[in-house]
């Protein structure tokens, strides 16, 4: 009997240990399903990690063109600013020489005017 009692007594410890196993086996299969999840999740992120870095570079890309394109149409301007200067100046330059030779033909022909008068006068 005392034999007996230690036979149930092991097989109610057995009992207890089988329990806890099969209570921690399906706390297990809860934490893979849980991982299998997180796993799932976390491909879904790095996905659109890798989504996120390829709009960026095309972004990044846009912009340097953009720049890009910018600065050609300042240096554009800056080159078309510096033709109309060099144009006005030399408008301004011809605006000059034509009044300096306009003002040479009127004494040219006050000259004239003149010579011919003094010559009108030496004749009379």
């Amino acid at each position: 009997s005392r034999e007996r009692d230690q036979l149930l007594a092991q097989c109610h410890q057995q009992q207890g240990l089988l329990a806890a196993c099969q209570a921690q086996i399906q706390q297990l299969q809860g934490v893979e399903v849980q991982l299998a999840e997180l796993q799932q999740a976390q491909q879904t992120l790095q996905q659109e990690h890798e989504l996120s870095l390829r709009a960026r570079r095309i972004l990044q890309e846009e912009l340097a063109d953009e720049r890009k394109q910018r600065k050609q149409v300042e240096e554009s301007k800056a080159v078309l600013e510096s033709e109309r200067s060099r144009h006005q100046r030399s408008k301004d330059d011809l605006a000059l020489s034509l009044r300096v030779a306009r003002k040479k033909a009127e004494e040219a022909e006050e000259e004239q005017l003149r010579a011919e008068q003094e010559a009108a006068q030496l004749r009379d």
